[in-house]
């Protein structure tokens, strides 16, 4: 089942590696990414913050040091991970990748309102599904805007996947990514300022070994 990423930010590893210099490609059993090197010239610091062959997972965070006040640390926190997931139930395989990547959203919406539902100081502000062209790729996507009554931000959520085959696939290509922004400044429509990073790191998505198909 796709993650249950809704409205979480990131915690602190003592492991992250900070991405600096020309060379960032990153990869693990199924794929690889590049982060771009121009982005590393805005005021943030990447780091990789897991990397996994076991669970084909790339996780980087960034923390922004423009040194602009934007009333608490938290909002300054930027997300994005990447990895194979496998289709569940089975039954959704044969069926094409549209209808899946509809069912998974719907799971994703359902999550969201469960949580408008049980918690006060969540609230849905915005959610579209939609796709993207990346190099070539289609990727299903289903962005969102929640806020966080109690800590005054807006989180925006990207949420892409990329089935390798149109039918019969055992497992998709999930990467998703989040950005706080300060309430008073966020519009229904409102995009996150590293996005044009996120989708140029998709730009570079290179996958290896098992997956056959480019």
């Amino acid at each position: 089942m796709i993650i249950s990423f809704i409205a979480v930010l990131p915690t602190s590893n003592a492991q992250e590696k900070i991405i600096a210099g020309k060379n960032n490609a990153i990869s693990v059993h199924s794929f690889t990414i590049t982060f771009p090197e121009k982005y590393l010239e805005r005021n943030a610091k990447w780091t990789i913050r897991k990397k996994s062959d076991e669970f084909d997972l790339i996780e980087l965070a960034g923390v922004d040091e423009s040194g602009i006040p934007i009333l608490a640390y938290t909002m300054k926190k930027y997300t994005m991970e990447f990895f194979m997931d496998s289709i569940k139930p089975k039954s959704l395989k044969p069926l094409p990748y549209d209808t899946i990547a509809a069912y998974f959203f719907n799971n994703q919406l359902k999550k969201m309102i469960e949580k408008d539902a049980q918690d006060k100081n969540y609230a849905i502000r915005d959610h579209k599904e939609g796709s993207d062209s990346i190099n070539g790729r289609i990727f299903h996507t289903f962005n969102y805007a929640v806020q966080n009554k109690k800590e005054g931000y807006v989180l925006l959520g990207y949420l892409y996947i990329y089935f390798l085959k149109d039918s019969n696939n055992d497992e998709f290509f999930v990467s998703y990514f989040s950005e706080p922004m300060n309430v008073v400044g966020y519009k229904k429509g409102s995009t996150a300022k590293w996005l044009d990073c996120f989708r140029e790191i998709l730009s570079t998505l290179v996958f290896r070994e098992k997956s056959t198909t480019q």
